[in-house]
């Protein structure tokens, strides 16, 4: 509607992936290259991740089409598919003739097909967008399928791409042998405000040539780094929304007062900050029979556990006889009492460590045949810090230091361990929850640390 208006030959911000338009910031560079690499050396398993609407998808169809005719691709955009309906899916799109009974059958028939293309001198990428929605099984799966292999060289590439919460679902003790075989991985935040303005212009230029490049000044630039904090998609949709007003009152430039206005009519649902809600923990909804049976256990521990809180109330304050009110004690008694409880809150709390040790330990298992799990501990982690606890009772604030140069981190609401190594670390780092594993043992499960916590996390 608006291109002769600006001079445009054709849409600059429109919302679909076109990698005509494909504008690399500093960051976007080097995943760009980081996934090429991947690729190209046959890595194996790499990840993207990023929020939505950072340009993950404008990345990828922009590196299939840099990889040309010596590599077959497969993009799987339904990330609900269980692993037989992927496998079909895989089947259709490489154009596999075979048609297996059964998953085996599937596999060899796989494995026969990606070593005639290794002959050929032929790569394969899969490449699986929203990567946060498969199930932990099927990511299972996928890790089996990485093991198609020569002696030299991966058969197959896989290319995980998704929001953040894919590298939290990766993160799972479950997948601990996927972790390990992820050579790249790479998280993509959104533009700051000079590579904001730097997007814009490029894309104005693209779409009208270098005359148009100057449509939003300065101040109207600014603007649009607020309302869209950085987000590229959503920085079209702002662009592509002031255009169009301005076009409706035919004006050439768009300065900073319009893009206000633009702002306060069509985006003030973006300044409206949510209202604060009280923290509560989240209880993950259990993913296997035996979390599940776990979970059923749960309401009787904490029963169990407020009923030996409530016997110790009433053996230490209400004594048998004397009704409803409290025992009137001398200064001796009162000291003898305050004895006991401290003694009592003492056992309380061993009671509760045992509970929680009792509600994620494996169904059927005895303190006898409990097993620490000795083969799938890193050394080289453990060895590079040092085994210590932490609970609520340690000294030190959050944010400094103990004796070895450990950092004191106090647990958030909804974290986990990768999220708290995400966020202190600017990555997501298999080897670094080990570390803290590692300094605070008292943690058993990476997904199931308590809100307000200290923990030890080892200097960077």
């Amino acid at each position: 509607m608006y291109l002769a208006h600006y001079g445009f030959h054709e849409e600059p911000f429109s919302i679909t992936s076109d990698p005509k338009f494909l504008w690399l910031s500093p960051q976007h560079e080097e995943a760009y290259a980081h996934l090429l690499y991947a690729i190209e050396q046959r890595k194996g398993f790499a990840v993207l991740s990023g929020d939505i609407g950072t340009g993950k998808t404008t990345l990828i169809n922009s590196v299939l089409n840099r990889l040309g005719d010596t590599v077959k691709s497969a993009v799987v955009y339904n990330s609900s598919l269980n692993t037989d309906e992927l496998f079909q899916y895989l089947f259709r799109d490489f154009d596999i003739a075979a048609k297996p009974a059964n998953r085996a059958e599937g596999v060899i028939a796989l494995n026969d097909w990606l070593l005639e293309q290794a002959r050929q001198d032929i790569n394969t990428v899969i490449i699986i967008d929203e990567a946060q929605n498969l199930s932990l099984a099927t990511l299972e799966d996928l890790r089996l399928l990485s093991n198609l292999e020569t002696a030299k060289r991966k058969l197959l590439q896989i290319l995980l791409v998704g929001q953040p919460e894919l590298n939290d679902k990766l993160a799972d003790p479950s997948l601990h042998q996927l972790q390990q075989r992820i050579a790249i991985r790479y998280h993509l935040k959104p533009f700051k405000a000079d590579e904001t303005r730097a997007y814009v212009q490029h894309r104005l230029s693209l779409a009208g040539g270098p005359a148009a490049s100057g449509i939003f000044d300065g101040g109207a630039l600014g603007v649009i780094q607020e309302i869209s904090a950085g987000v590229p998609r959503v920085i079209n949709q702002v662009c592509d929304t002031a255009l169009l007003k301005g076009y409706g009152k035919s004006l050439k430039v768009l300065d900073k007062a319009f893009l206000q206005s633009v702002s306060n009519e069509e985006f003030a649902f973006r300044k409206q900050q949510p209202k604060v809600r009280p923290m509560e923990p989240t209880v993950a909804a259990p993913t296997t029979v035996a979390e599940s049976r776990r979970s059923s256990r749960m309401p009787w521990l904490v029963g169990l556990n407020l009923g030996i809180l409530g016997l110790l109330a009433w053996a230490l304050f209400l004594r048998p006889g004397t009704g409803t009110e409290p025992a009137v004690a001398n200064e001796k008694e009162l000291a003898t009492l305050q004895q006991e409880l401290a003694a009592a809150r003492n056992s309380v709390s061993d009671m509760q460590r045992q509970l929680e040790e009792l509600a994620n330990r494996p169904l059927g298992t005895t303190e006898a045949n409990v097993v620490p799990d000795q083969e799938n501990a890193r050394p080289q982690a453990q060895e590079a810090v040092r085994t210590a606890d932490v609970t609520e009772e340690s000294e030190g604030t959050e944010g400094s230091r103990d004796a070895q140069g450990n950092t004191l981190v106090r647990i958030r609401q909804n974290d986990t361990l990768m999220k708290i190594v995400t966020r202190e670390y600017g990555q997501a780092d298999w080897d670094r929850i080990q570390q803290i594993l590692t300094l605070n043992p008292r943690i058993k499960n990476p997904n199931l640390i308590r809100i307000g916590d200290l923990i030890r996390i080892p200097a960077p």
